[in-house]
C-alpha cells in the first residue's frame, strides 16, 4: 500500500461534461486543472447515451491521468502491470490480479508504473442499490459486500487468485455482449452473473489433498505436455472422477482451467522476453493450435497474444 496522503481540493477551474450509462443520471467530470488523459476520458465517457445499467471498458494506460469522477459505481480489475490510484483522501497501490470497488461521485486519478491494462465495469448506482434489496448476503466471506458501495473510499476486494479469472471472463462476456448487440435481457443476465461471482461466498478449503498438490506440480512442471484428464489422473495415482472433484474443491477451479491459466501466464512471460513467433511460443507452452491458444490467452489477459506483445514492446 502507498503512503496515505490528502490531496489538495479540486480547482474550481476544472471542466465539466455530461456522459452516462443513462445520460439523465450519470455525470462525468474532470475535476482537476490537469486534463484527463485520452485513456481516462475514453474510459469515463465511452458509455455516452447508453441506457443499459452496466457497461465495461478495457483500457491501456501509459501515462498519469487527471482526476475524473463519475456518478456510477465502478468495479475495476488490473489485468497487467501496476498502478497507484489516487483519490480524495489518499492513494492505494494496485497490481495485476487485484480488484477494487470505487464508490460513485468521487474523483480518482491513476499513476501507472509503465504500461497498465485495466478493465472497469461502470454500474448504474440505482441499479446496484436495487440488487442490494433482494440479494441475500451470506454470512460467509465474499469478495464484494454490496453495502461497501456506500463507503467514501475505494475498497480493494479480497478476490482469490482462483476467482479472478472468472471475474475477468465475466467482464469479457459483457464487452462481447455490447459489441455484438446481444438482446437486452441476455446482457442483463451477464450483468447479474458478474454480481453473482463477486458476491458468492468463497469456500473455506480444507488442507490440500496430497494427490491434488501432486497434480498441480505435474501440470506446472511440464506445461508443454499434451495433458488429458486420464493422463493426469494416472500420473497422480487417482481416479479421473475423484481428481476432478478434489481438484475443484481444493483449488477452486477445474484442472483444465488451471492449466489454461498457467499456460497463459507462461506465454505472457515469453511474449515479453522472447523474439520467437506467437505460434512457436504457443507450442512451447503446450498449445498446438494457434487459434485455440489465442482464444485461451485472451480469456485470461483480455488481449490477443499479438496485441499483448505489441503493447509491451512499445
Amino acid at each position: 500500500m502507498g503512503t496515505s496522503r490528502r490531496n489538495r481540493p479540486c480547482s474550481s477551474s476544472g471542466t465539466t461534461s455530461s456522459a452516462s450509462l443513462d445520460s439523465s443520471k450519470v455525470r462525468t467530470r474532470c475535476v482537476d486543472a490537469m486534463p484527463a488523459s485520452p485513456e481516462a476520458r475514453a474510459q469515463a465517457l465511452g458509455a455516452r447515451d447508453n441506457p443499459f445499467p452496466l457497461t465495461v471498458k478495457r483500457v491501456l494506460h501509459s501515462a498519469s491521468t487527471g482526476r475524473v469522477a463519475v456518478d456510477a459505481t465502478k468495479v475495476m480489475i488490473v489485468n497487467s502491470g501496476t498502478t497507484t490510484l489516487r483519490h480524495e483522501t489518499g492513494e492505494v497501490d494496485l497490481a495485476a490480479g487485484q480488484v477494487v470497488l470505487l464508490p460513485p461521485g468521487r474523483w480518482y486519478a491513476g499513476e501507472p508504473a509503465g504500461l497498465v491494462i485495466t478493465t472497469t465495469a461502470y454500474i448504474d448506482t440505482a441499479f446496484l442499490e436495487e440488487q442490494e434489496r433482494w440479494i441475500t448476503q451470506s454470512s460467509a466471506p465474499a469478495p464484494l459486500v454490496l453495502s461497501d458501495s456506500h463507503r467514501s473510499d475505494p475498497t480493494v476486494l479480497d478476490v482469490p487468485s482462483t476467482v479472478f479469472p472468472h471475474v475477468n471472463a465475466s467482464l469479457q462476456r459483457l464487452i462481447d455482449g455490447e459489441r455484438h448487440h446481444l438482446p437486452t435481457l441476455r446482457r442483463l443476465s451477464l450483468a447479474v452473473d458478474l454480481l453473482d461471482i463477486l458476491t458468492r461466498p468463497v469456500p473455506e478449503h480444507s488442507p490440500e489433498h496430497p494427490s491434488v498438490r501432486h497434480a498441480m506440480a505435474l501440470l506446472m512442471n511440464d506445461l508443454g505436455r499434451a495433458w488429458t484428464m486420464d493422463v493426469l489422473a494416472d500420473e497422480a495415482a487417482i481416479s479421473r472422477s475423484q481428481l476432478a472433484r478434489l481438484f475443484t474443491r481444493h483449488v477452486g477451479t477445474s484442472p483444465a482451467a488451471f492449466l489454461r491459466n498457467e499456460r497463459s501466464r507462461r506465454m505472457a512471460d515469453l511474449l515479453r522476453s522472447s523474439s520467437d513467433t506467437v505460434e512457436t511460443i504457443a507450442r512451447r507452452v503446450g498449445w498446438t493450435d494457434p487459434s485455440h491458444a489465442s482464444r485461451a490467452f485472451r480469456q485470461v489477459h483480455g488481449l490477443s497474444p499479438q496485441q499483448y506483445r505489441q503493447i509491451y514492446r512499445r
